[in-house]
């Protein structure tokens, strides 16, 4: 793992383990005080290297040889399973302290947001705001119906961008460079259909110019969607997070993106 990254996940989760103690004892110092023998419960997603799992795990020992508090590290294989934990842990009132995943942002967090089950982070955050980006931020900016405000409400320790590959050998099999690949909307997808029918007629090959990710079974469909409604200028919420594709506008700006995907 990149050195400036763990560095920066340090600060981030030892911030946010501080602070949920802290949190943790304020609110049970109304009920009993908080014992050094009770431990700080984390459920964490296993990531995608074998790195990524031992960097949490050092953090947190280190974390717990600081504090003299003991932790409870758990890992879940997939994303779906701590969900559904989450969600029954909740359910029972007894959920983690501290829970990773990387689907939790498309509904659970905003949700249990919503429904004031989340602390607010917000000293977490605002120490390392400067380095996040406007789109990280906003993503954990929530709406608390309880409190009726908006707050942060989660820490986000990772960022995903799309990126477009090509492989720039199959270029060169058929005479291409990267300065010929347009920078037009329309003409980019046409260079790469007309890449794939030379390269066909040339090697007699099964080679595809475009791979666009279709299925019900991974994020990456509904990412590649988000970003089509972008490049469209479609909006499929207000700026008060209201749903708006009942207007004629957006609704054929979806059925224009639906016809250019398929």
């Amino acid at each position: 793992m990149n050195k400036k990254l763990f560095i920066f996940i340090l600060v981030i989760v030892s911030l946010f383990i501080v602070t949920c103690a802290n949190q943790s004892a304020k609110l049970d110092s109304q009920k009993t005080p908080l014992l050094e023998t009770t431990p700080l419960t984390i459920w964490w997603t296993r990531g995608f290297y074998p790195e990524e799992d031992e960097a949490i795990k050092q953090i947190v020992a280190q974390w717990e040889k600081k504090s003299g508090y003991p932790v409870e590290l758990l890992f879940f294989n997939d994303n779906e399973s701590l969900k559904i934990t989450l969600l029954e842990a909740v359910t029972a009132e007894k959920p983690p302290d501290i829970v990773y995943n990387y689907e939790l942002e498309f509904g659970i967090s905003p949700r249990l947001a919503w429904e004031d089950k989340l602390a607010d982070v917000s000293d977490v955050i605002e120490p390392v705001k400067s380095l996040y980006t406007e789109t990280a931020l906003a993503s954990v900016y929530l709406n608390n119906n309880v409190a009726k405000k908006r707050s942060y409400y989660a820490v986000p320790i990772q960022q995903q961008t799309i990126h477009i590959h090509y492989w720039q050998d199959l270029l060169e099999k058929i005479n291409l460079k990267k300065s010929d690949i347009p920078n037009e909307w329309d003409k980019f997808w046409q260079f790469w259909q007309n890449a794939q029918k030379t390269i066909r007629q040339k090697d007699k090959s099964e080679i595809y110019g475009i791979g666009l990710t279709m299925s019900a079974a991974s994020v990456d469909n509904f990412y590649e969607f988000e970003q089509m409604l972008e490049v469209y200028d479609v909006n499929l919420l207000d700026k008060n997070g209201k749903l708006q594709v009942d207007k004629p506008e957006v609704r054929q700006g979806i059925i224009t993106v639906l016809n250019w995907i398929t």
